[in-house]
Formats: structure tokens, sequence, C-alpha cells
């Protein structure tokens, strides 16, 4: 995933269920960031993420990693 915090998106790459996911996220306030129907590279199926951005004393205040939830629906 790549995010710019000025401009609030970025972009979500994921691996799931052997199709790669690749499309937009937007900042949905704060640290926390959304998207919907992020297309699968093969097939139809599409993902919906929502999720936040974390960070640690270990990584001295930058992005330690990101958490949420996701769904992926779609036909094969």
């Amino acid at each position: 995933m790549t995010y710019s915090w000025g401009a609030g998106t970025g972009t979500w790459n994921a691996n799931f269920d052997n199709r790669t996911y690749t499309g937009n996220v937007a900042g949905s306030g704060g640290a926390s960031f959304a998207g919907s129907n992020i297309a699968a590279a093969t097939g139809n199926r599409t993902m919906s993420v929502n999720g936040s951005i974390f960070t640690s004393p270990a990584a001295a205040g930058g992005v330690a990693g990101v958490g949420g939830q996701f769904g992926a629906r779609g036909l094969q």
C-alpha cells in the first residue's frame, strides 16, 4: 500500500485467494482509509477495504503497519 497524507489518497495492492487486487483508497478521517470496487487482475471479482494506519515507538513515529477489514465478492 502507498498513501499520501497530504493528498489523503493512496493505492491498495493485495493478494488474496490467488488473485491480485489493485485500486485506490481514500482517507476517511485521521489515520483511517477506505476503498470499494477494487478490481481483481483476473476474473470478475472486486474487493472493499476499511482500515487504519498504525505507528509504534519502535518505528520512531513512522508507520508500523496497517490493519482493518476487507471483503471480496464476485464470480470466478
